[in-house]
């Protein structure tokens, strides 16, 4: 009888110690912020530049997306180091003109950032 107690106080103790209370791990629902420091707003651009910023997040942006607001074209995903993006544009001379670019970031939880948009001049 003293073993069967023994065994259900143990099993019980390691139950209580083990679980989390509450509801675990909390729940990710803020999106990332999002901001454009280059090219200028209406700038004028060749038609290889970079795209710069910086994003954060509660947890980490894995994505900042960079597509064409008009067309929905998407041309990549930018680099991300710490808090700063970076993207090498290379855009076809039918592109010339003026151009907005809709920027957006992404986390693991897929918030997603309010789109940053910017419209340059291609020459």
């Amino acid at each position: 009888m003293k073993k069967s107690l023994f065994f259900l106080f143990a099993a019980l103790f390691s139950l209580l110690v083990s679980c989390e209370i509450g509801m675990g791990r909390s729940v990710d629902l803020e999106a990332p912020v999002l901001e454009i420091l280059s090219p200028a707003f209406s700038s004028y651009t060749g038609l290889d530049f970079e795209m710069s910023g910086t994003c954060s997040d509660n947890i980490k942006v894995t994505a900042v997306v960079i597509s064409n607001k008009v067309t929905g074209t998407v041309y990549g995903n930018a680099d991300i180091v710490d808090d700063t993006w970076t993207f090498q544009m290379h855009l076809a001379k039918e592109e010339e003109g003026e151009l907005t670019l809709l920027v957006e970031a992404k986390d693991a939880t897929n918030n997603t950032s309010t789109r940053s948009a910017r419209t340059i001049t291609l020459l």
